[in-house]
């Protein structure tokens, strides 16, 4: 299967992260990530605060990908912040934008199926091709 590794190092992470090609455990995986997130999500709801899509967007969809492709987080042990296993939406969207960036386009590199399809006549997005992975 395709991997693929983000090297990243700030003043307060110092990180290896290795994404790989989706599979059916990994896919299990994210809908699990996908299922926690959208739970916070609904008792956020409950509790009468607003929620944007921008924040569903990273809380249902770019959390679950990124974490559902990575297979071995490596922090340096004299980073101040480590990258945790696992996080929930809160703690995600505390990270360095440019880690994420990073994080995305390797998760993407190795799944491009996830990636919206364009049609080429209109250069509309359609659905992703459910039947990729």
């Amino acid at each position: 299967m395709r991997e693929s590794k983000v090297e990243y190092s700030d003043d307060d992470y110092d990180v290896v992260i290795t994404v790989r090609q989706s599979s059916m455990a990994s896919s299990i995986k994210r809908q699990v990530l996908h299922g926690k997130q959208a739970a916070l999500i609904a008792q956020r709801e409950k509790e009468g605060e607003p929620v944007s899509i921008i924040y569903r967007y990273y809380a249902l969809q770019m959390l679950p990908q990124l974490y559902g492709s990575t297979v071995e987080i490596v922090n340096a042990k004299d980073a101040k912040l480590k990258l945790p296993d696992e996080m929930d939406i809160d703690e995600f969207m505390e990270l360095p934008e440019a880690l994420v960036v990073l994080w995305e386009e390797a998760a993407l590199g190795v799944n491009p199926h996830w990636l919206p399809q364009r049609d080429d006549e209109s250069g509309e997005e359609s659905e992703p091709d459910k039947n990729s992975g």
